[in-house]
């Protein structure tokens, strides 16, 4: 019932669907699995389209649930080390059971501080502000920009300022 998209081997696309089966499906698996069909390589535009939007095992697939939300924020001084912070992450798609959590999501609330950091240091702030923001999130980039604004940026600009998503 799958069909290989135009140009890439069935074999593939059996080892996409023995990965997906093997474990969590984890597109860093195949990145790093050296997969090619047959004698013949894949070309890389024909990968990533699989990989993302396979209809059955991509990673935006309709397989693919929401974007996940934390309770609270990673207490990265807990963890030693990048294996520490590694099995933590584990632990939280295992409890959550999503397909993934943004970077905003996963460094809470400084991922979002950068952000809005950036945007007061680089934008004319003698204009109204408005910033959009792109994406399929949870709010939690909305949130803590705003955040920073309100504790950051002069009153005038907050007051004046829109965030449009």
């Amino acid at each position: 019932n799958d069909t290989a998209p135009s140009g890439m081997a069935p074999a593939y696309l059996a080892t996409i669907h023995a990965l997906r089966r093997a474990a969590r499906w984890a597109p860093a698996a195949l990145f790093s699995s050296g997969i090619v069909a047959g004698d013949k390589p894949v070309l890389v535009r024909d990968f990533v389209r699989s990989a993302l939007y396979d209809p059955n095992h991509g990673y935006f697939s309709k397989r693919s649930g929401p974007v996940g939300v934390l309770d609270s924020a990673i207490r990265f001084h807990k963890l030693e080390g990048r294996t520490a912070y590694m099995k933590h992450l584990d632990k939280l798609y295992k409890m959550h059971d999503i397909s993934w959590f943004t970077p905003v999501e996963l460094f809470k609330p400084w991922y979002a501080y950068a952000i809005a950091a950036s945007i007061l240091r680089t934008a004319n702030l003698s204009v109204p502000l408005k910033i959009y923001e792109i994406g399929g999130g949870s709010g939690t980039c909305a949130k803590c920009v705003l955040d920073y604004m309100m504790l950051n940026a002069p009153p005038k600009v907050y007051n004046n300022m829109k965030y449009i998503d």
